[in-house]
């Protein structure tokens, strides 16, 4: 390993320094936008509105619910589980406060929860049911072998310091 020049590493410093200046920006803006949304809500403005009057385009994400594995729209998979964590605790009309993310940072507005489609619980019960036993029968043998570890573990019996 050597210390590189400044010409060979010049052009790689100003792009991470770019790239960590518009992610400061892009958190900033979500910040304030979260202060704008909050205000406007609490005054009875709608969603849309207070987008329209910040100069925000939401993205509408495609339904999915906590047993979701992905959807179309964001295409990172903590990114994906970190929506949907926050979405599963919020309420219809609730807002989410600005969550730091690699790519600057989202805030979530739950607009409508839609009823499950019977058809849909139909197709998908059976593969459900059995990602459920599966899951249940590793938790059970991972409790049953922790449990055995601990009444056959042996322990080193302690050897004696060597005196001079």
């Amino acid at each position: 390993s050597q210390i590189q020049p400044f010409a060979e590493v010049r052009d790689k410093v100003a792009a991470d320094y770019r790239q960590s200046k518009a992610l400061e920006l892009a958190r900033a803006a979500g910040a304030r936008f979260q202060t704008a949304l909050g205000d406007g809500l609490a005054q009875g403005k709608t969603f849309d509105t207070m987008c329209a009057a910040q100069f925000v385009h939401p993205q509408n994400l495609s339904q999915f619910s906590l047993t979701s594995t992905s959807i179309a729209e964001i295409s990172d998979k903590a990114e994906f589980e970190q929506v949907q964590g926050t979405a599963g605790r919020m309420h219809p009309g609730q807002c989410s406060p600005f969550i730091p993310a690699a790519n600057g940072g989202f805030l979530l507005y739950v607009k409508e929860v839609l009823p499950v489609d019977s058809a849909t619980v139909q197709r998908e019960m059976p593969a459900y049911l059995v990602r459920m036993r599966e899951r249940f029968q590793v938790a059970a043998f991972n409790t049953w072998f922790n449990k055995e570890a601990q009444l056959h573990l042996v322990m080193m019996p302690e050897t004696p310091a060597s005196g001079g």
